[in-house]
């Protein structure tokens, strides 16, 4: 805490400031009246509405890590894609019919699905044994809604053997019916990605010589 007392002939007076951020507005003195700019370092004064204002020195903002920024960088996008969300009458709609005590407004709703990718929790293969009309069950999930799942079946280099969309199903799960055959299957691989509505992504691959 700084304390300052000031004389001019006949009278003092002090001003006390701690060294947090505090501010203070000092009235009738002609000592401080009209006075702008640093004092000892310590103490910034400028004028308010005819007022003498007074307050300590402000500290520099320490220097943003990159894991920081980054950070900064994704919420400044977050907010701008619940604005457009906002401006989308169907997806404003959608948004507020998930308003809660922790998401106040549709707006803060768009926010926190922005900044929350979806999740993949289990592939299961065990009805795909290489024929056209199996089926592969995805278990996806998101803190608000996943909007899509594709299904790719390929080689473990890469060469895709057949993809496409999988529908929704009950509860977390989507299916994928297959709809070629392929002799080779057992030695493949099946990778499952789910989006959301802001075009968050997750990918999860199995390797069907581990499925029972």
């Amino acid at each position: 805490m700084i304390f300052t007392t000031f004389r001019r002939h006949t009278f003092s007076y002090a001003l006390i400031v701690p060294n947090s951020s505090y501010m203070a507005k000092v009235a009738d003195n002609i000592i401080v009246k009209g006075i702008r700019g640093m004092l000892g370092d310590m103490l910034v004064f400028r004028q308010l509405n005819g007022q003498t204002i007074v307050s300590a020195k402000p500290k520099k903002p320490a220097t943003r890590t990159a894991k920081q920024q980054e950070g900064q960088e994704r919420f400044r996008l977050a907010v701008a894609y619940a604005k457009a969300s906002m401006g989308n009458p169907q997806l404003k709609e959608l948004y507020a019919s998930r308003i809660s005590a922790r998401c106040t407004s549709a707006h803060q709703v768009a926010i926190a699905d922005y900044l929350n990718a979806p999740r993949i929790d289990a592939i299961d293969a065990s009805l795909y044994k290489g024929l056209a009309g199996g089926t592969i069950t995805v278990s996806a999930s998101d803190n608000f809604m996943v909007a899509s799942v594709q299904v790719a079946i390929h080689t473990a280099d890469g060469e895709v053997i057949e993809s496409g969309s999988a529908a929704k199903g009950t509860d977390d799960r989507w299916i994928y019916a297959t709809i070629q055959q392929h002799h080779g299957y057992a030695s493949c691989q099946i990778t499952a990605t789910a989006s959301d509505l802001p075009g968050n992504t997750a990918e999860k691959t199995i390797h069907l010589q581990t499925v029972d």
